[in-house]
């Protein structure tokens, strides 16, 4: 009896214990976890640490074409007037992010392991490219023949996607908007425009990003501790009764 108790007990226990909750953060002026100081945008998030974004410029035609090269920090910035993440220009409008300018993502201040992130795209021209660096002012890491993007958005517009396709991305044919989601290996991912050679440059935007939350998993070896100890109290009342003397 007292070990279909116990077999009850833990079943109520993984049905009803929490999950992880995702956090979807908007880039909008109502949003109270993000605050701007100098073009520089950064997210807050309870308990898990920040998340900093910060616009560079490639003064060549496309960022790629020499990835490791220090690149400069915009002047004006990042700013989410028009309710996503754009480009200041200065005189309190925004402009979409274009392929020889990217956003730094810094995860060097997220506590704990890196998270999987979502990123929600709009006012997309073509597509988008995110790469993986340990350098904020650097595009990427090198590889051979310039970099390789950890995730890369086509919506077929003016390019193929046999020569640029879909990585971690998901975006449909002729759309404006789609969803790009990593996870980071290096404490900076950066997120620009499709990074090729055009006459209608290619842009993006962020609208959001999506996190897992603050709720932990339930502890699995804490949940076993305690399966284990409520298995020895109900054995254990079972061994006294056998351990009686018979009448």
């Amino acid at each position: 009896m007292k070990l279909c108790l116990v077999a009850a007990i833990l079943t109520v226990m993984l049905a009803v214990a929490p999950g992880a909750q995702a956090t979807t953060f908007n880039f909008n002026q109502a949003d109270t976890n993000l605050s701007i100081n100098n073009g520089v945008i950064t997210l807050t998030l309870p308990g898990q640490g920040s998340i900093v974004f910060k616009a560079y410029s490639c003064p060549y035609i496309v960022c790629s074409l020499t990835p490791q090269q220090v690149e400069t920090v915009l002047p004006f910035g990042l700013t989410d007037v028009a309710g996503v993440l754009g480009l200041s220009d200065g005189s309190g409008g925004e402009t979409p992010i274009p392929r020889n300018n990217y956003v730094s993502v810094d995860f060097s201040n997220y506590l704990g392991p890196l998270p999987t992130v979502t990123f929600n795209m709009v006012n997309v021209i073509d597509g988008w490219d995110l790469y993986s660096t340990s350098e904020s002012d650097m595009l990427a890491s090198a590889f051979f023949r310039g970099p390789v993007p950890i995730a890369q958005g086509n919506n077929g517009t003016d390019y193929s996607t046999t020569l640029f396709p879909n990585i971690n991305s998901s975006i449909a044919p002729n759309a404006t908007s789609g969803t790009a989601t990593v996870t980071p290996t290096t404490p900076f991912v950066t997120v620009t425009a499709l990074q090729v050679v055009c006459d209608g440059c290619p842009q993006v935007e962020i609208a959001s990003i999506t996190l897992p939350g603050s709720v932990p998993e339930p502890n699995s070896a804490f949940i076993l501790l305690v399966g284990i100890a409520l298995l020895w109290i109900g054995l254990g009342g079972k061994g006294r009764r056998w351990g009686k003397p018979s009448v």
